[in-house]
C-alpha cells in the first residue's frame, strides 16, 4: 500500500520540457515543492481561492499522516514477527495440543499432541517440531502444559 506516493506517467511537463524520469514515484517532498511553486507563481491579481488553498493543505496533511501510519504498520509487523519467534522458542520442551487445518475441502482438521523438540522459521509463521514427527504452525496451538503435569 503506497500511500505516500503519486505515480507520474507524463513524458512532458506543463512547460513543454522533458520529464527526466517518467514513471517515477513522487513523494511528499515533491508534493510540497509543487505546492510551494504553485503559490509562488500564482497571479497576484487573482490569487488562489482560499477554499482551494485549504483543500490542497488538507491533502498534504493527509498524505503525510498516511505515510506515517504506513511506516508504523511496517514497524509493527517486524516486531510481531520477532515476538512470534521468541514465543516459538519458549514452547521448547512443552507438551502442546494443536489443530492442523485441512489442506483441501475433502479433509477434516486434525488434532495432534506432542512435546516440542524444535522450531523452524522457513515461512512467515514459525513452526513447532514435535517429538512424534509432526510439525505445526504456532498459530494453530490450542493448548500447552508442562511435561509430566
Amino acid at each position: 500500500m503506497a500511500t505516500n506516493a503519486i505515480s507520474s506517467n507524463q513524458h512532458t511537463s506543463s512547460s513543454g520540457g522533458q520529464v527526466t524520469n517518467p514513471g517515477a514515484v513522487l513523494g511528499k517532498d515533491d508534493f510540497l515543492k509543487m505546492f510551494v511553486a504553485t503559490l509562488q507563481n500564482q497571479d497576484p491579481i487573482s490569487p488562489v481561492d482560499s477554499k482551494e488553498f485549504l483543500s490542497q493543505n488538507a491533502m498534504f496533511t493527509e498524505l503525510e499522516k498516511l505515510a506515517n501510519i504506513e511506516s508504523l504498520l511496517s514497524q509493527n509487523q517486524g516486531i510481531q514477527k520477532g515476538l512470534e519467534k521468541m514465543l516459538a522458542a519458549n514452547y521448547l520442551g512443552q507438551q502442546i495440543t494443536a489443530t492442523i487445518p485441512p489442506q483441501n475441502k475433502d479433509e477434516v482438521a486434525l488434532s495432534v499432541s506432542g512435546r516440542v523438540v524444535g522450531t523452524s522459521y522457513t515461512g512467515d509463521t514459525p513452526m513447532l517440531l514435535l517429538d512424534n514427527g509432526k510439525s505445526v504452525a504456532i498459530t494453530n496451538v490450542t493448548g500447552v502444559k508442562l511435561p509430566g503435569a
